[in-house]
């Protein structure tokens, strides 16, 4: 009976204290939590010829945004169980497997678009936003950078890491999401060396967490100084905070939840938590920024001097 009541308590107490979040992979977004997924979706493929879907984004509402696609690819907007599709003269992403970044505030979408060649204005590179209300024209900018992955910060900035290539992800180039002004540059080859990083996730405070494919995710803070390192010894995708963790994907299928001091973390086997996949890439889906209540030139004056 004592042992009963101990799986009972420990369930309920796993249950209670889950970590929420969801993920792309396979052509599919899955949702649910650390202990089991209860929601699989399956993507359009984007063009006649298969291409992955990469990162995702989840808004306030449910709506899921899809960086859908490399060479040719589509923001697919899905909502009240129906797809829609967008897309951008021009927009293309090399085809790595863990290139492609999105991001949202609810209205307005960020994606990173790459310098491919070899097509229509393929040459073209930089940041596209688009405008779920429509009432915005859809433009490019930051055409200097040719990034591969980018985030909406808690604290209200937009984060481009870039470039592709070997080594990958040098640099950061952060932004204002309200006008596309370029704020700052971080440099990473003069904090970690020429070390490939692979995506970022920004907390509130504007302290970086950076994802390598070497396995290390990285905390740096504001003023550029490192704060935190954990190996995980995997190929990490993707990085993102959600539910108040550090949430990262690699490779092989495997999913690592850390506190936002990287001081532990676990690792959970998505097919463990839904049997229908069987060990590919994951892209973490994040959750739209709401900068609505955010005073992004006082943050300026205050944090980037």
């Amino acid at each position: 009976m004592k042992a009963i009541i101990l799986f009972l308590l420990t369930l309920i107490s796993s249950t209670l204290f889950a970590t929420d979040f969801g993920v792309s992979s396979e052509g599919h977004i899955a949702q649910g939590n650390d202990v089991t997924f209860t929601s699989n979706i399956t993507i359009p493929v984007s063009t006649t010829v298969t291409e992955s879907a990469r990162d995702a984004v989840k808004l306030s509402d449910g709506t899921l945004l899809v960086y859908n696609g490399s060479a040719t690819p589509m923001l697919s907007i899905y909502t009240n169980n129906i797809w829609e599709n967008l897309s951008f003269i021009g927009w293309s992403t090399a085809n790595n497997v863990s290139y492609g970044g999105i991001a949202s505030n609810e209205r307005f979408v960020w994606v990173t678009d790459m310098n491919t060649g070899g097509g229509i204005d393929n040459n073209l590179q930089g940041i596209i936003q688009f405008d779920l209300e429509g009432q915005v024209s859809d433009f490019r900018f930051a055409g200097d950078i040719d990034p591969i992955d980018l985030t909406l910060g808690k604290d209200g900035f937009l984060y481009a890491l870039y470039p592709g290539g070997s080594p990958s992800g040098l640099y950061i180039d952060v932004f204002n999401p309200v006008d596309a002004s370029y704020i700052r540059t971080i440099n990473l080859a003069d904090i970690f060396g020429h070390i490939a990083h692979r995506s970022i996730a920004v907390d509130a405070q504007s302290n970086v967490y950076i994802a390598d494919w070497d396995g290390d995710i990285q905390m740096i803070d504001s003023t550029n100084n490192v704060v935190s390192t954990i190996n995980v010894g995997s190929s990490l995708y993707d990085v993102d905070i959600v539910d108040n963790k550090i949430i990262s994907g690699d490779r092989f299928g495997k999913i690592y939840i850390a506190d936002l001091g990287l001081h532990n973390y676990q690792e959970i086997e998505l097919e463990d938590l839904d049997s229908s996949f069987n060990g590919q890439g994951i892209f973490i889906l994040g959750d739209s920024v709401d900068t609505s209540q955010i005073n992004i030139e006082f943050l300026f004056e205050d944090g980037f001097e």
